[in-house]
Parts: C-alpha cells; structure tokens; sequence
C-alpha cells in the first residue's frame, strides 16, 4: 500500500468512530427516561379467617406416610380379615377340665416376590440396551458393556441381571429386595 491509501484508511476509520460517537451521545440525549416505578397502594390488612381451611399443604413426610399406607394396604387387609373371623363356638366344657387351648389360624403367606420400586422400574425402563443373546449363558450389552447373567448391572439400586426368557423375549431384572421386573427386547 502506498502512503495515500494508508492516509485515506486512517481517516475513514476515524470520521466512523466519531460518527459513531456522536449517534450514541445522542441517543442517550434524547431516548425518554424509563417511568419511575409506581407507587404502593394502601390496602387493608388482611385478617385471617375464622377457620383454618380445609386443605392443607402435603409435606414430604405425608408423601413418604401415605406410601406406606399404600405399601401395607394389602397386609392390612390381610390382618383386618383374620381379625374378623372369629374362633367357631366352644361347647361347654365339664366343669373338672381345664379349659381347651385354642390354636391361632394360620395366615396365609404373601404370594410371588416384592413390587418393583419406582426407582428400579426407571432405570431398566430407561437403560440403554445395545443386544441380548440366549442360550445357556445369557448375556446383555447395556451401555456398551456385557453382563452375564447374575452380575450387578446397577451396584446402587442392587439391579442383577437375572437372565433371558426366550418365550417372552424379555430381559429378567432382579434388585436387592427381590423384586422382578422384565423388559421386553
């Protein structure tokens, strides 16, 4: 470049940033000042009502209570029917006997392993399973990495993977409490 040129450069790049300049002064010169905020407006206090009301904010210790209501609602059934029937009528004994010992009724056992937790279902729900494979050794590939069939594939939620059901085409999960859950390939 030659001298002329460089001048001419120069002075273009200075006439903009004055240019510039002046446009932003006067922006701020004439651009209208934001409306000052408005005022409060008196009110009456508020007075509380009478009663409380009616509902109530859930806490989570209600959420936690209200599950396990929900988690023993099957065993409180159980116990509330064996509560209700009673022992058949004795018939009255001689009055030299000792009255006989009545044996308690047997209660009937819980069929079939635990429920799956919300957290369990979740994770085999949401794993990423990349192939299964059969046979007498069954494996999985979840997130890029093999399971043979009793190893942890969650150490924090005790997920096992329990095996392969060719008839279902389903995956078999166990955790720690013993619940099962299947996922369908």
């Amino acid at each position: 470049m030659d001298g002329k040129k460089k001048k001419m450069m120069i002075i273009g790049a200075a006439a903009a940033v004055v240019v510039l300049a002046g446009v932003f002064f006067a922006y701020q010169k004439f651009s209208t000042p934001p409306p000052p905020p408005p005022k409060p407006v008196a009110t009456k206090p508020r007075t509380a009502p009478a009663t409380p009301p009616t509902e109530t904010k859930t806490t989570t210790t209600q959420l936690i209570q209200k599950a396990k209501e929900q988690q023993l609602a099957p065993l409180n059934e159980v116990v509330k029917a064996d509560a209700s029937v009673s022992p058949p009528p004795e018939a009255p004994a001689a009055p030299t006997e000792a009255p006989a010992a009545v044996a308690p009724a047997p209660r009937p056992e819980l069929a079939g392993p635990p429920k799956p937790s919300a957290a369990f279902r979740n994770w085999v729900d949401n794993a990423k399973i990349g192939g299964a494979r059969g046979g007498a050794v069954p494996r999985v590939f979840i997130d890029r990495t093999a399971y043979n069939a009793g190893d942890t594939v969650n150490a924090q939620l005790g997920i096992v993977f329990a095996g392969y059901n060719a008839e279902t085409r389903s995956l078999i999960f166990k955790d720690g409490t013993g619940a099962i859950f299947e996922r369908r390939l």
